[in-house]
């Protein structure tokens, strides 16, 4: 893809562009022109730049929201089954919600759907791979994590 061509009003902006591409690289860049391409929004660069901004408020907010569940279930876990600390250092996400849906209502901690927990733990469990490994989250599909 050339941004060059992409961006409406890349001439205005060119030495903005220029600079953040050479510091960050293209990838993402390309990927929300992509986007907004397909959701027949301008690409300009006001907008690329705005679209990435809270792409990345998306990823640090529910980077917050899911180490503090992933730590939830681990301290039920360790609670209720007796894990070792060494052990729960080593558990995969996945492992800790199916290891916590275990425990049963013992577990149902402020109202926690568990039924709904225990029918979209692999959607949960994606969506903190993409944000974990700082994934493109804005034009997420499931399966798809840019």
């Amino acid at each position: 893809m050339n941004i060059e061509k992409e961006i409406s009003d890349y001439i205005e902006n060119e030495e903005s562009i220029l600079h953040w591409t050479q510091l960050k690289g293209t990838f993402r860049y390309e990927h929300i022109i992509e986007f907004l391409k397909s959701k027949n929004i301008e690409t300009t660069w006001e907008n690329v730049t705005n679209y990435i901004k809270y792409d990345k408020r998306l990823l640090i907010n529910s980077f917050k929201y899911l180490i503090f569940l992933e730590e939830l279930f681990k301290s039920f876990i360790s609670k209720y089954k007796n894990a070792k600390q060494n052990e729960l250092l080593r558990l995969h996400f996945i492992d800790s919600i199916e290891q916590f849906l275990d425990i049963g209502n013992e577990a149902n901690y402020d109202g926690i759907d568990l039924e709904t927990l225990s029918r979209e733990k692999e959607a949960l469990n994606e969506l903190r791979n993409c944000v974990v490994h700082d994934k493109i989250l804005i034009n997420h599909s499931r399966s798809k994590c840019i």
